[in-house]
Formats: C-alpha cells, sequence, structure tokens
C-alpha cells in the first residue's frame, strides 16, 4: 500500500545560481536592499517564471545566514558638527 507521497524534491535554486547569489550577497557594492531587490534580479538575469518569496527567504537564511537589512537614514537638517561633539564628549 503506498501513501503518495513522492519524497525528494529537487531545489529550484541551481548551483551557478547559488554561486552567483554569494557573490552577490557577499559584495559590499552590488547589495540587496530587500528581498524583492533579490527576486527581481533572479527573474530578470536567471529564471523567466521568478521564484517564491518565502522559498527565497528560507533559501538565503539556511544557506547564507543572510539578513537583508538596511541603515535608518540620516536626517536631512542633523548637524553633523553637533553629532560628532556629542559623540566625543559622552562616555
Amino acid at each position: 500500500m503506498r501513501d503518495g507521497r513522492i519524497g525528494f524534491k529537487p531545489s529550484l535554486i541551481s548551483a551557478d545560481l547559488h554561486q552567483a547569489i554569494e557573490k552577490r550577497l557577499h559584495s559590499p557594492k552590488d547589495t540587496f536592499t530587500s528581498y524583492i531587490d533579490l527576486i527581481q534580479w533572479i527573474t530578470d538575469n536567471y529564471m523567466s517564471e521568478g521564484i517564491n518569496y518565502q522559498t527565497l527567504n528560507s533559501y538565503v537564511k539556511r544557506h547564507f545566514g543572510a539578513k537583508i537589512k538596511v541603515a535608518r537614514k540620516s536626517h536631512v537638517n542633523k548637524n553633523q558638527d553637533a553629532s560628532d561633539t556629542f559623540k566625543k564628549t559622552s562616555l
């Protein structure tokens, strides 16, 4: 009696794509700002149909330990000299 389970399911991400993602994630100049940006890059360069957000999110976290985060922007009217003085005097 069989239960209908298939077993091994091949990965959507090939070895070439894995290497390309790794290279791009470790590059200081060509970083991704979001998983949507990563999906768009994969769709433009490697896959015509794209990839599911959750699939890519879990794959990148599992294989690379990556968390795509962007630092907050500094305020436009921020006085840099006052900020430097504050950092030097607050020990």
